[in-house]
């Protein structure tokens, strides 16, 4: 594939140009007529397709969705030179690439500017490569030029502005004409003689010329190709910008390229002289740089290599950094706060061990309950952080007043972690919720040095980090995992981004679900130097789903045996099995897996009033006990959420994402459908 031809777009609505396009198209050999849109017949036909390079990327410009193309098999998909454009993302554009990019099987792009925008948003290595162009020669572009029908009948400027050419400019350019007796030939202008002219033309009146003069980008590559000299005329409106791909041709050559302040138009030799120095041995090595590149994209991928060799969405559990041989593996978080892998390729081994291990990657049986499922509540409630009925709090203190080591969550308004826990007043700094995702990968040679110590080990964490966890220590029986209900995690990042806007500083303490006035109605607190805040937008944005992580949409974990020994959570809706276990202090759920589990809950039992839940009445409890939330239909309204980040505040993108969701017209067709779905259940 082709990208976008700023010639084309912007110049193809003569009738007599349209005709030169069409003769440049029959120099070009197509050996079908696919329509590029049918994604299906392209992916089916082709054994690769490539994607490159002009703007295809830049929002502004092109439909970037049609240049990611979604259904086509990874292995297939190549994006040379592919060009953003520009030096910044909107949120939907990062989100695009985020979802995309990954799903090609190598991706260069045409800027340097491009690759630092795009880099932290893939696993894929990105390289900054030569446009296309460049790969051939003067030689091969003049096979396919051709001679305008009127020639000029002199020495000639070549002008080819895409923006607007201002007086400034104008007065210069008539200037060095008059002076060196020089024609302009200008192709944009509709009076000139001149305005017919199509891409081969175009090339033929490059090589031809005593002096390019122009704002566009392909326009001085193919002066450098053909070693003109050329002036390059600054963008002065805003049409598109032209800084990003200037400087990284400037930076290819090593060069500043002439402007209109550096030329002296009384030096002939100055002003009409090729002034690019070492052309061919910087073209060479940087073409040989694209050949390396294309050549390894056409090669068959071979599995189990790496993490990268496989589409899917990382839950961030830390296992692939804690099991790499050679420490290739680190986790940074993406444009939104969320961890992602990433591979050191010049310390990676393709031992293949991350993703023969990756629990992403691996199917899980549905999860055994061991003794059925409890309800719990404190038989001597507490004022403390705990979110329901203090379980884990219980659970902790056991365990550390048995010389054992607790790691679980603590709340730091910089970056919050996983903390290594040795007595009961540590302990109170990881009670309690926090609706973000955490760091576990540095904490995996700490446990595992506890563990070989013989340290009875107590870990909690989400469903995805227990089953990383379980992975690595299988064969320690003193490993204790607890997994809490798990509704998604969204990053901290946007959780700060919030705070700043609404309250222009960080909490000191969190409380993601203060028990106020009573549990079942929790929200948030925080607790800042000067003042403490109640309140539940946060909490709002959280339950709506608006900023989770990728893999939480179809949750690969929920409901299924992880690893671990126990899962806990809270217990709503209780009331509706049993009024007696009602508490306003708060009401847990208690899973005993397996016999450790049943062993770890008859430890606290009695500490707490409790109640078997019946098999009838599992489905009164909430879904994520049995199975994952059915939220793929949520992604839409989060990259609407996205979307409006650029020019609102998080709490005004909610409320204008809220607001559509809940229309009308929106809550009549979600109850049309429970109303058939009920109909079609009892046929």
């Amino acid at each position: 594939f082709v990208g976008n031809n700023i010639l084309t777009l912007l110049s193809c609505k003569r009738t007599a140009r349209k005709k030169n396009f069409k003769h440049f198209d029959k120099k070009i050999t197509f050996e079908s007529k696919i329509d590029a849109s049918n994604e299906l017949k392209i992916n089916e036909y082709y054994d690769y397709i490539v994607f490159g390079s002009d703007q295809i990327w830049n929002s502004e410009f092109s439909p970037i969705k049609l240049y990611l193309y979604s259904q086509i098999d990874k292995e297939k998909k190549i994006a040379y030179a592919a060009s953003v454009g520009k030096s910044t993302l909107t949120e939907l554009d990062k989100h695009l690439f985020e979802k995309n990019l990954d799903n090609f099987k190598a991706v260069s792009v045409r800027e340097k500017t491009a690759e630092n925008l795009l880099q932290p948003l893939t696993h894929n290595k990105i390289q900054t490569l030569l446009d296309p162009t460049f790969l051939l020669s003067s030689t091969d572009w003049q096979k396919v030029e051709r001679a305008p029908k009127i020639k000029p009948s002199k020495r000639y400027i070549f002008l080819y502005m895409l923006g607007n050419i201002s007086s400034r400019y104008r007065e210069f350019i008539n200037n060095i004409s008059k002076k060196y007796d020089l024609e302009i030939v200008d192709v944009f202008s509709k009076k000139s003689k001149y305005s017919s002219c199509g891409p081969a033309e175009f090339l033929y009146l490059i090589r031809n010329s005593s002096i390019v003069m122009a704002d566009s980008f392909h326009a001085i590559v193919f002066s450098i190709i053909n070693r003109r000299p050329f002036i390059h005329l600054e963008r002065e409106d805003n049409v598109i910008s032209m800084s990003s791909r200037m400087e990284n041709l400037e930076r290819i050559f090593n060069t500043k390229f002439s402007t209109l302040d550096d030329v002296n138009i009384d030096d002939e030799n100055d002003l009409f002289s090729f002034k690019l120095q070492n052309v061919d041995k910087l073209l060479e090595v940087e073409q040989r740089k694209a050949h390396e590149f294309l050549d390894n994209a056409f090669k068959p991928i071979e599995k189990d290599n790496n993490l990268y060799d496989f589409n899917f969405n990382c839950a961030g559990c830390g296992l692939c950094a804690s099991i790499c041989p050679k420490g290739a593996i680190t986790y940074k978080t993406n444009s939104r706060g969320f961890l992602r892998p990433v591979i050191d390729e010049d310390k990676c081994i393709h031992c293949g061990l991350c993703s023969k291990n990756c629990v992403m990657l691996r199917n899980f049986d549905k999860q055994s309950i061991k003794e059925g499922i409890f309800s719990a509540n404190n038989k001597n409630p507490k004022n403390d952080n705990s979110s329901s009925a203090g379980v884990f709090g219980e659970i902790a203190t056991n365990i550390l007043n048995s010389n054992g080591i607790v790691y679980a969550v603590k709340y730091d308004k910089d970056k919050s972690e996983f903390i290594r826990v040795t007595n009961l007043q540590e302990l109170e700094k990881v009670k309690g919720s926090k609706y973000f995702q955490v760091d576990i990968s540095n904490q995996y040679k700490n446990i595992e040095k506890d563990l070989k110590n013989k340290k009875v080990v107590l870990v909690c964490g989400t469903p995805c980090q227990i089953a990383g966890l379980k992975t690595k220590f299988e064969k320690y029986e003193n490993l204790v995992l607890v997994k809490f209900l798990c509704h998604g995690v969204p990053s901290q990042q946007l959780f700060k981004d919030y705070c700043m806007q609404e309250y222009n500083q960080l909490p000191e303490k969190l409380n993601c679900r203060k028990k106020n006035p009573i549990w079942g109605k929790s929200i948030c607190e925080l607790s800042f130097k000067d003042k403490t805040i109640l309140e539940n937008n946060y909490l709002n944005i959280f339950l709506s789903d608006f900023d989770l992580n990728d893999c939480c949409y179809d949750c690969h974990f929920a409901g299924k045996q992880v690893g671990a020994d126990l899962t806990i959570g809270d217990a709503w809706n209780i009331q509706k099995i049993n009024e007696k276990m009602y508490s306003p202090n708060g009401v847990s759920l208690i899973i005993p897996h397996n016999e450790k589990g049943v062993e770890i809950f008859n430890n606290i039992q009695d500490n707490f009033n409790t109640y078997l839940i019946n098999e009838t009445d599992y489905h009164k409890l909430q879904d994520n006990v049995f199975k994952a939330f059915n939220m793929k239909t949520k992604l839409k309204d989060r990259e609407v959420f996205y979307s409006y980040l650029d020019k609102n505040s998080i709490l005004n993108s909610y409320k204008k994402v809220y607001s559509n969701h809940n229309s009308f017209v929106n809550r009549a067709l979600r109850k049309a459908k429970r109303i058939c779905k009920k109909i079609l259940c009892r046929k």
